[in-house]
């Protein structure tokens, strides 16, 4: 009985405060399944970031509003050889999810990426701040997954 299969399935979570002034606070939770990567990325309230704490307005720290698990989501196949890499919307509301699945796919080949957002109503892409808050965090979001060492 010496080849008893380990759990391949590891769990990590994370809080990020707001990038930008007045911009949202993230949370985010990453699954990690063989070859897989499950992301569910999800805004909250902005956070106090004159003072570097990690607090949101409310004094509730990593806080998210209205949690949704698929709200927005997407998944990304590595690029096999020459193939490039593919993704499709698994549940779209506004798009945001494939081209950071795609994104991760290429930071982290030989994974397949799920990202699942629930953003928050000004976390549009249509609000110039709210967009440039979450490729802030997406950025934030790869460097946590690469210093996890997983």
């Amino acid at each position: 009985m010496d080849d008893i299969l380990q759990p391949q399935i590891t769990t990590h979570h994370t809080y990020f405060p707001s990038p930008l002034p007045g911009a949202p606070s993230f949370s985010a939770n990453l699954t990690r399944l063989k070859d897989t990567y499950f992301l569910w990325l999800g805004s909250g309230p902005p956070s106090s970031v004159a003072n570097g704490s990690l607090e949101n307005e409310q004094g509730e720290e990593g806080h998210t509003s209205e949690k949704k698990l698929a709200g927005e989501w997407a998944v990304a196949m590595p690029a096999i050889g020459s193939m490039p890499i593919t993704s499709t919307a698994l549940y779209r509301s506004t798009g945001e999810s494939e081209p950071i699945a795609q994104r991760l796919a290429r930071k982290f080949p030989g994974n397949q990426i799920h990202v699942s957002l629930s953003l928050a109503p000004s976390g549009s892409l249509q609000d110039p701040l709210a967009s440039k808050a979450l490729m802030l965090v997406e950025k934030r979001v790869a460097e946590w997954i690469s210093n996890l060492g997983i």
